[in-house]
């Protein structure tokens, strides 16, 4: 298995998994140590069940990301994130 590669929007790797780490363990890893997460691509990613309370996800891609599930409290989210992360529970705003 190859380790995980969490890259921002322009390509940069931002966070690296440890040998054998899923990307649902690296970034519960990285939440609990204080990582940056902001601008992190995790387009499609199944984080469903995550503990990512506390994580800094503004300007993270969640396109299609699975959070059904996941605890996001305390989370930092741009606000224009959130309808999209809603949407991906089966919730819409009108």
């Amino acid at each position: 298995m190859t380790k995980v590669e969490i890259k921002n929007k322009k390509g940069k790797v931002i966070a690296m998994g440890n040998e054998n780490e899923t990307l649902l363990q690296c970034l519960e890893r990285l939440v609990r140590e204080g990582a940056d997460l902001s601008g992190a691509v995790l387009r499609g990613a199944d984080l469903s069940g995550a503990d990512l309370s506390e994580a800094n996800l503004s300007e993270a891609d969640l396109s299609g990301a699975d959070l059904r599930g996941a605890d996001l409290s305390g989370a930092v989210i741009h606000k224009n994130k959130v309808q999209e992360i809603l949407s991906t529970i089966g919730i819409i705003i009108k």
